[in-house]
């Protein structure tokens, strides 16, 4: 019977197990964001595909929305370069070790992977002075069968494609050119810096070698057709459409037209754009001439004197018109970042001529497209449609339609599919919000998987920063799209993209958000102690700045604060368009970050903690409710912030004398007589010294003795007990057993505080409402509380702003309490507050909970079945499934993140739907579901015509996931800058912690 008993615990225990796996999975899904150190871009014009590589070796292939690719190099080899094999559907990437890989992107919804086909690594070198296997360009020709290799010691090798990448024997040797050559023209060419294909001519190449040398070269018959002579440094070719004319720029910042059939063999027409002074090397150039005109367009050149710190690609556009001279029209386009590589797009024409629609310009830290059809310059923007949220899409819109081009996104190849119910859309519209570094708060949707930006505040219109920046912002930062008339600068610049490098005031970050969308109210919290509630306002109107000043700790505490001074208000009104209008403006002194910030529509306030105590504060009667301070005296040192942060040691050499001090005294000690004789030895001295007295110039001076500084290595959350790290709203059965308004504060000392609302009844005719401190709760392990939930019997969180007015007396109130700590979960009884359950995770595994929330898992195959779990991820990097509260089981575990990864540790959100994020790069977030029924497999493909030769899967040798994110055509699926200020963000139902680094929660 003993043994039947344990087979039986066995057998129920792997149906639990059984059990679990259809309830919970772990799966990455999509990646949000802008590729991290981005190397390359490549644009395939057939399919209409975006490629980008980085620098720890992601390809990032986009189309449409809903389309898009993920690979993953191994040892994260740095992609080079990129080709588009539109035949084949593939993709050809070099790696910085000059290993050669094709890639099958999938042609199938049956087949969403992609595939690597073949990798040629005859170019991996072993010796770096080996000239004849370091590659310095690529280049592949028309019919997409044969890349073109060019090395180092001037030869270039043949890549068969179709062949399995394998190398042909034909090798374009140097001196095989050099035999066609003159010899006065015979100098050292250097290695080949670019290689171009004629346009409409099979076989023949343009080489471009670094030094002194440009060949037009017919490799099917080994000849030379013309040679061309230049003086200085060559940077890239491009040839011109029609075949017979190029262009050549250089390292001195001039540029060169020629024509293929020319006599003369020098350079006699070289243009410098921004001469006469030294300039900036041209590092690339394209040439394109059509009935719209012709443009030229190249990145660098600046004058080296004035303008060598600028990022620019430059455009000029000449337009003939009839019984007129050309007009000519220059735009620089002035980035802040790196620019990294540009590609042009073009769209058919009815004539079969191309047409260029656009210009994509990769940055470091991202990605414009410009639209060039436009009569004035703009940079694209797609359109933001959605039902829930149109008052927010209406005002975005509005901004949209001055800054960016109404043309719909060029980048919109690929065909989306669903694979799995309830994956592309969700039941429920969600909304993101995220704050930055810079003030800024920007609204997305994130409905489906794929984010579209919707609209943005700017915070700091309300204090007095930089002038030149509010101007900017009134005047919606449109400087790409001014007038060329009104140009008096040369070279003409015109600022573009998003990315800031530096935010003014550090003190205008954003540190937390909260937000009522029910009521469309948004309260943000900033680190020189700002709140801020916003309300949408359908109607333009003017706001006059006056904040309200709370003062957490009594002046007369003998507290001095030695941080950062708070924010300066702006005293001109401010015109404001409709939407997010300000409403409330409340300065918390001292002007420490925001640490926890909560809004209750319900009864209208807002609660926020600092590290030194926390305010309820009405935003409807702009009053101050509760103000209390959690500081204990000896808190004070450490709160003050700035000297008071830092500790002070004794120096090595004092604590060396001071210990051989004790070690004589306590040997002292032992006998009487060395005692005696201490002091015989002392009274010496004393003769001595005062012997020396009398002569002080033979003496030296003592410096007196310092201590070194040190800071103190803890960060403010372990030092400063007094911190608050959350609130709660919730009406629960707290004095007795009937339910009233309650409103629970959570330190980081363990410490719980609970308040009630005594005149909830006569609320509406009361002149101010009256919360009264109820309990106060002292956890044994003072760890610091992270999490409180109302649940019911099931572990399911009760709706929490609810008036007791509105509550059953009849029914039943549930009684239970989840309060979670870093270290332990506990379920307490209310009103009594007796413990019902617990489990000591620190104690029993010696991990820390870092992000914790309760998430609704539905059966992968029956919807009716549902159930409610603990979700928390640990300092260890692993992610832990628990029963919320009748025993704490583990449920599920699995581990994606390594300890060390502190900013994906301390980034991660959970959702209520089971899923999450995590800051895997400074600007992308990846996206993972813990729920089986919402892991299913996204699926995006290509399709391949009939005519077109396919590459079979079955040589992959290596096979990922691919990511790709669903929403309406044309919109794009990249973020149309990446944002490195920190970001707070959080869901349409709660509030979601925020640092220096970015957060993410919907």
């Amino acid at each position: 019977m003993k043994f039947f008993g344990k087979s039986s615990q066995h057998t129920t225990a792997l149906d639990r197990v059984k059990l679990y796996k259809d309830f919970y999975e772990f799966r990455k899904t999509v990646l949000h964001g802008f590729p991290a150190n981005p190397t390359c871009i490549a644009f395939d014009k057939h399919h209409r595909l975006l490629a980008i590589g980085t620098k720890n070796g992601s390809l990032q292939i986009y189309g449409k929305l809903g389309v898009e690719f993920h690979y993953q190099f191994e040892d994260e080899l740095e992609i080079v370069q990129i080709f588009f094999i539109s035949r084949l559907g593939a993709v050809l990437c070099l790696c910085d070790d000059f290993s050669i890989h094709l890639l099958k992107i999938p042609s199938k919804s049956s087949h969403n992977d992609i595939s690597k086909l073949y990798t040629n690594d005859f170019f991996v070198r072993e010796d770096d002075n080996d000239h004849a296997t370091i590659i310095t360009s690529l280049a592949l020709n028309g019919k997409e069968n044969l890349l073109f290799i060019g090395l180092k010691n001037g030869d270039i090798r043949l890549l068969d494609i179709d062949d399995s990448l394998k190398l042909k024997d034909d090798i374009i040797r140097l001196d095989e050119i050099l035999k066609s050559i003159p010899e006065e023209m015979k100098l050292k060419p250097g290695s080949v810096e670019v290689i171009e294909e004629q346009p409409g001519i099979d076989g023949k190449i343009l080489i471009g070698y670094n030094r002194s040398l440009i060949a037009l070269w017919d490799y099917q018959n080994n000849s030379i057709d013309n040679y061309f002579h230049i003086e200085q440094h060559l940077e890239h070719l491009s040839w011109n459409k029609n075949g017979s004319d190029f262009i050549s720029c250089h390292n001195d910042g001039s540029y060169n037209i020629w024509s293929a059939k020319q006599e003369h063999h020098d350079c006699k027409n070289f243009k410098l754009p921004y001469g006469p002074f030294p300039c900036k090397a041209i590092k690339k150039i394209f040439w394109n001439s059509s009935s719209c005109g012709e443009y030229i367009v190249f990145n660098g050149g600046m004058p080296r004197a004035s303008y060598s710190d600028k990022e620019t690609v430059s455009i000029i556009h000449n337009v003939q018109k009839e019984n007129s001279s050309a007009n000519e029209r220059n735009v620089v386009l002035d980035f802040t970042s790196k620019v990294v590589d540009f590609l042009p797009i073009f769209s058919a024409m009815e004539n079969d001529d191309l047409k260029l629609q656009a210009l994509i310009v990769l940055a470091v830290e991202e990605i414009v497209v410009i639209d060039l059809q436009a009569s004035r310059l703009a940079a694209y923007c797609f359109d933001v449609k959605t039902d829930i949220y149109n008052r927010i899409s209406e005002s975005g819109d509005a901004e949209s339609n001055v800054k960016y081009s109404p043309n719909i996104w060029p980048i919109d190849g690929g065909i989306a599919a669903i694979s799995g119910s309830g994956l592309s859309i969700n039941e429920s519209h969600h909304l993101l919000i995220t704050g930055h570094e810079d003030g800024t708060v920007r609204f997305w949707d994130a409905s489906t998987k794929s984010l579209k930006y919707l609209y943005t505040i700017h915070t700091s219109k309300l204090f007095n920063v930089n002038e030149d920046d509010n101007i900017l912002i009134e005047n919606e930062d449109h400087d790409l799209s001014g007038d060329d008339e009104d140009q008096s600068e040369w070279p003409p610049f015109r600022k573009v993209g998003q990315f800031d490098p530096y935010s003014d005031d550090p003190r205008l970050a954003i540190r937390k958000l909260t937000f009522c969308s029910e009521q469309g109210i948004l309260v943000i919290g900033g680190t020189a102690g700002q709140m801020i509630v916003f309300e949408f306002r359908d109607k333009a109107a003017e706001f006059s700045p006056n904040s309200i000043e709370i003062r957490i700790i009594d002046e007369k505490d003998s507290f001095v604060w030695k941080g950062h001074s708070c924010l300066p208000i702006r005293k001109s009104n401010i015109k404001l368009p409709s939407g997010f209008q300000p409403t409330s403006l409340v300065q918390i002194h001292p002007p420490a970050a925001v640490t926890a910030l909560v809004i209750s529509t319900c009864w209208q306030v807002v609660s926020i903690g600092t590290a030194h105590g926390f305010a309820l504060f009405d935003y409807s009667k702009n009053l101050r409710l509760i103000v209390k301070s959690t500081l204990k005296p000896s808190n004070i040192s450490s709160a003050m912030g700035g000297d008071a942060l830092i500790s002070r040691r004794k120096s090595f050499k004092k604590s060396l004398r001071e210990s051989f001090r004790r070690l004589r005294r306590s040997r002292s000690q032992k006998s009487k007589r060395n005692i005696q004789k201490n002091q015989q030895s002392m009274a010496k001295i004393q003769e001595t010294n005062s012997r020396l007295n009398k002569f002080p110039d033979l003496i030296e001076p003592i410096k007196p003795v310092e201590r070194a500084i040190e800071v103190i290595a803890k960060t403010n959350e372990d030092m400063m007990s007094s911190m608050v790290r959350f609130f709660y709203f919730c009406s629960s059965p707290i004095i007795n057993n009937q339910p009233c308004p309650s409103f629970w504060v959570g330190t980081n000392a363990g410490t719980l505080l609970i308040y009630v609302l005594i005149n909830d009844k006569n609320a509406s005719n009361a002149t101010t409402r009256c919360w009264q401190l109820a309990k106060e709760v002292q956890l044994k392990h003072k760890a610091p509380i992270i999490f409180i939930r109302l649940i019911d019997s099931n572990g399911a969180p009760l709706f929490e702003n609810i008036p007791s007015q509105l509550v059953d007396n009849e029914k039943p109130m549930p009684s239970r309490i989840l309060i979670c700590s870093e270290e332990q979960f506990k379920t307490f009884s209310l009103p009594n507050f007796k413990t019902i359950n617990k489990f000591k995770l620190t104690a029993h595994e010696g991990a820390r909970v870092r992000k914790i929330d309760i998430g609704k898992f539905y059966h992968k195959q029956n919807t009716n079945l549902s159930e409610y779990s603990l979700m928390f991820l640990t300092n260890l990097g692993d992610v832990n499934i628990f029963s919320s509260w009748s025993d704490f089981k583990r449920k599920y575990q699995h581990h994606f993140l390594k300890k060390e990864d502190i900013h994906g540790i301390s980034s991660l959100v959970f959702t209520n739907t089971g899923e999450g994020f995590y800051l895997k790069s400074s600007s992308e977030y990846q996206r993972f579901s813990l729920s089986a029924r919402r892991a299913g497999h996204l699926e995006c493909h290509i399709k391949l015509e009939e005519t077109e030769t396919t590459v079979s899967n079955d040589t992959a040798t290596n096979i990922i996931s691919s990511n790709i994110s669903i929403d309406d055509k044309n919109t794009s699926p990249i973020s149309p800058a990446k944002n490195q200020n920190g970001v707070s963000s959080i869901d349409q139902n709660g509030t979601i912690s925020a640092g220096s680094d970015p957060e993410l929660t919907s």
